[in-house]
């Protein structure tokens, strides 16, 4: 492998993993917005977003397609852009909103903030990161993808042993993780095309429903046959995978795809 293409898969990894980590940081600061909202937040959302959408959006759309040529918008997409700026408005407040709580309102130093966000960040990044790389691994000659698969394995466990999770959601997160990386390097073994990595988005949401329905269909019969202990698998678990699993499938398909257009 060239290093041009090591830095395109690297660069391609590290794209999917911040994808991977967005939905909970944004998730984090709605869920503080909630807890003070006002008129306040509703005149910045709509504010906020009618400029990312007629202004902000526009701008980097000509930017990549090389052209200044205004399109002729109709009635269609005026009305389109109303819901967008208002989820884009949504976005950019509970991004904002997060970054206040963290940086804690005057109550903590800024740096310490800083820390923690940059934290949130990497623990939700690291495991898509480690498993995205193992997934090109596939394409390497030798034992280099087993090796490529066993490294990232070993990575996934070592992080939930570094940000000192319980022994519980290291397994209920290893799990899933471990199990997507053969099958990943299967297909992309067999599949390298333009749709390759859309595919396995679609693959991972696919996963993602699996795993959810058959963790709660085991907490259900642990729960009939008496097991009342800790819960196996709680609801702030689905949420939290369900946020997870999104962002790294979305990652996946907004991510510049790293085949080159002649395959």
């Amino acid at each position: 492998m060239s290093v041009s293409r090591f830095l395109t898969c690297l660069g391609f990894a590290a794209w999917v993993s911040v994808c991977a980590a967005a939905p909970e940081f944004i998730w984090q600061g709605l869920l503080s917005l909630i807890g003070h909202f006002s008129r306040q937040n509703i005149y910045a959302i709509v504010l906020i977003g009618l400029i990312l959408t007629v202004f902000v959006e526009p701008i980097l759309e000509r930017a990549r397609e090389g052209r200044w040529t205004p399109e002729h918008r109709t009635t269609r997409s005026l009305l389109f852009t109303a819901p967008v700026a208002f989820t884009f408005g949504i976005i950019a407040v509970g991004l904002h909103e997060c970054m206040t709580a963290f940086l804690g309102a005057g109550h903590a130093p800024p740096d310490e903030g800083v820390a923690n966000a940059v934290r949130l960040i990497l623990e939700w990044a690291f495991i898509p990161l480690a498993v995205t790389l193992a997934w090109f691994g596939a394409r390497l000659t030798g034992r280099l993808p087993l090796i490529a698969a066993a490294v990232a394995a070993i990575w996934i466990l070592g992080i939930g042993w570094y940000y000192g999770w319980s022994a519980r959601d290291i397994v209920m997160t290893s799990l899933p993780c471990i199990a997507i990386i053969p099958l990943g390097q299967r297909y992309i073994r067999r599949n390298w095309h333009e749709t390759t990595f859309r595919n396995l988005a679609i693959g991972l949401a696919g996963f993602m429903l699996t795993w959810q329905l058959l963790a709660l269909l085991l907490q259900v019969v642990l729960r009939l046959a008496g097991v009342t202990g800790a819960p196996f698998y709680a609801l702030t678990d689905l949420g939290d995978d369900f946020r997870f699993y999104l962002g790294w499938a979305i990652g996946l398909v907004l991510a510049p795809n790293p085949v080159p257009d002649r395959q």
